[in-house]
């Protein structure tokens, strides 16, 4: 939904919704057979986010460079959730990525 009423999206497109916490939300048309990346990658460079600092994930998975929204199923007004990804930690290297309500932990 946009202003209140379904946007309609030509065949073969789907439109999808980047969003990430304290950041505005955008609306991406793109041909489902397309790499998702380059609305990523759009999404970063209209919020000034260095790209190589955000991950992305749909339902809970991670969208890889070469996924398409039709590989990953994605339907008309399906939403990217965006989140920065975090490095800390001493010597044993923990990066995390920060979750709503949970924390995933990656040791390197």
């Amino acid at each position: 939904m946009y202003g209140g009423a379904a946007v309609k999206t030509e065949p073969g497109y789907v439109r999808i919704k980047v969003q990430m916490e304290y950041q505005r939300d955008h609306y991406f048309t793109i041909r489902k057979d397309e790499a998702i990346q380059t609305a990523l990658v759009r999404y970063c460079k209209l919020e000034e986010l260095d790209f190589s600092t955000i991950r992305f994930f749909v339902d809970g998975k991670r969208v890889q460079a070469g996924n398409t929204p039709e590989g990953l199923e994605m339907e008309d007004e399906d939403t990217i959730d965006a989140f920065l990804h975090m490095v800390g930690g001493s010597a044993s290297q923990i990066s995390y990525l920060s979750l709503p309500h949970c924390i995933v932990y990656h040791y390197h």
